[in-house]
């Protein structure tokens, strides 16, 4: 073989790992015709005495040859590309001959074979991409990352401030996370992306003091509901007892009273507040404790027990 031009052909499969080589054989200066075997590595560097041998040999065979032009289906594997590569060719005509003449130089990969994996990311055949991963089970799996805090927390995905991330849509509402100036925000918005064809309304936000405010921007407190009203899930426990002067009225475990009250028949009632069990830890107020004057008649105590702390 007097000469050799190559040129970098592109991924026969953008899911896969393999990609089509393209190049020109010239044998005595004149195109080359019929059929050859081709023989290729791939190393890390263009110098035979310097290179190291990265993948190969790959063996293709009876490659057809017109006026020169070839063209090779190659798969070395998504592993061999992970930085700058060059192909080694070798090639004996006629195919079957056995005798393999090493073409020179080494020819540069250009950057469409690297397309095959960009380091840490793959790609498998339904098109879910994995970053730090090679099973991704989702459109996007980001599996690990650098040690962020001191108690586990990895950092896997970074945006910049003013980067959101759109979660999902109602309708034609869409909701959002993001970082702006010193606060986090959870907003709901009719804008399409790209558009800017709408506000962002601010479901949550929490500034870099840990204060959390809902339907406020500006929280002042631990929580700051902004106005409006809180609807809480609540139980009422009723205890009566006849001929008693103090009756309790205990929450189920794991509740705190909010509120209760006492019921006495021609009575008085001198002592009706919540009841702090000296058994928890917090000695917190699981009941609502009555007392009254004396110990006759029908006596009861109300508790309005909730999931609170």
């Amino acid at each position: 073989m007097a000469a050799l031009a190559l040129a970098a052909g592109g991924i026969a499969r953008a899911q896969s790992t393999v990609f089509t080589y393209q190049g020109q054989l010239k044998q005595g200066g004149a195109p080359l015709d019929g059929a050859v075997d081709l023989r290729f590595w791939l190393y890390d560097g263009p110098d035979p005495r310097l290179g190291t041998l990265v993948a190969g040999a790959l063996n293709v065979t009876n490659v057809a040859v017109a006026n020169g032009l070839f063209s090779a289906t190659i798969d070395f594997g998504a592993a061999a590309f992970a930085g700058e590569r060059w192909l080694q060719i070798a090639v004996a005509s006629p195919a079957g001959s056995g005798s393999f003449y090493m073409l020179a130089p080494r020819q540069a990969l250009t950057p469409a074979p690297f397309a095959i994996q960009t380091r840490g990311i793959f790609v498998n055949d339904p098109g879910n991409v994995g970053v730090g991963t090679t099973a991704p089970d989702g459109k996007l799996h980001i599996s690990s990352g650098p040690a962020w805090t001191d108690n586990g927390w990895k950092k896997s995905l970074t945006l910049d401030t003013g980067a959101a991330i759109e979660l999902g849509r109602i309708g034609t509402t869409k909701y959002g996370l993001g970082v702006t100036g010193n606060t986090f925000y959870f907003f709901r918005t009719t804008a399409d992306g790209g558009a800017g064809s709408g506000p962002a309304n601010y479901v949550l936000a929490a500034d870099a003091t840990g204060r959390v405010g809902l339907g406020t921007t500006a929280p002042s407190e631990r929580l700051d509901l902004g106005g409006g009203n809180i609807a809480m899930g609540y139980e009422i426990v009723y205890v009566g007892l006849f001929d008693a002067q103090t009756v309790n009225a205990m929450c189920p475990a794991g509740k705190r009273v909010i509120g209760g009250g006492c019921l006495g028949v021609n009575d008085n009632i001198n002592h009706s507040a919540p009841f702090n069990d000296p058994s928890t830890p917090e000695y917190d107020a699981t009941g609502w404790r009555c007392h009254f004057s004396s110990a006759g008649g029908d006596k009861a105590a109300v508790a309005i027990c909730a999931n609170i702390r």
